[in-house]
């Protein structure tokens, strides 16, 4: 998301040390795109609201030819935003007659939206808590399949991701774990045919498979630990409790 901002000079503070397959893997791929979008950051701007009060926020940057939005929701809630393609986003004033194509490096960021827009044209996004979008709009099909592939190169588990399993029958994470994002309740349920399912109420949102090492969970990129008082810290954000 920092990356969007339009800043061309990027400063990385890491420890090398302590950075597994998967980090490098997650700085290259961000590296990758602000490669491919930086002709644009001469224009980039920001949009939607202000980010200390909770609203959804974003950047974004246009040529003639292609743009990109990033958009997130840092709040606690499911949030609905719209944004409309015309001059008053950074469109040019030469676009109005162009037809772009959506994508994104991330697959499921394309979800519930057309495969191309016109100028004039309103997006309308349903964003879940703390969710970040990442769109790109081009005069042609992008193939995104080189950062793709870092995303599902090297999972996620510990410093040592070969040496991640299937769950066994009397893993402690087998069964549901329940928490809260806002004011809505949330619920993982580990499987014991190493299928996690996320719910929110009693509606499904996605079902991804997992493994474990030791007391840490993947789940397709997903972070998970166990912690020693018996909860779970869930991608770092949410603390959950087993039912």
């Amino acid at each position: 998301m920092n990356m969007s901002r339009g800043t061309g000079f990027v400063e990385l503070y890491i420890k090398p040390f302590v950075l597994g397959a998967y980090d490098w893997d997650i700085l290259s791929e961000g590296l990758h795109w602000v490669e491919d979008v930086f002709p644009l950051f001469n224009r980039a701007r920001m949009h939607g609201g202000n980010p200390r009060k909770g609203d959804v926020y974003g950047y974004t940057a246009w040529n003639k030819k292609r743009g990109y939005v990033s958009i997130h929701n840092p709040s606690e809630k499911k949030v609905t935003y719209s944004f409309t393609l015309d001059r008053d986003f950074g469109l040019t004033k030469d676009a109005k007659a162009m037809k772009y194509f959506l994508s994104s490096p991330m697959v499921s960021d394309e979800k519930g939206l057309k495969s191309s827009y016109k100028y004039g044209e309103t997006i309308t996004i349903e964003l879940e808590p703390r969710e970040i979008r990442i769109l790109n709009f081009d005069d042609h099909k992008r193939n995104w399949s080189k950062l793709r592939e870092l995303q599902e190169r090297t999972p996620f588990v510990g410093k040592d991701p070969e040496s991640e399993k299937k769950v066994t029958k009397n893993h402690p994470v087998l069964g549901t774990w329940s928490y809260q994002a806002g004011s809505t309740k949330y619920s993982r349920e580990f499987t014991k045919d190493s299928i996690c399912i996320l719910r929110r109420g009693n509606k499904i949102i996605w079902e991804k498979p997992f493994k474990v090492l030791g007391n840490k969970i993947n789940v397709s990129g997903y972070r998970h630990v166990i912690k020693k008082d018996g909860t779970m810290l869930i991608e770092n954000c949410y603390k959950a409790t087993k039912n």
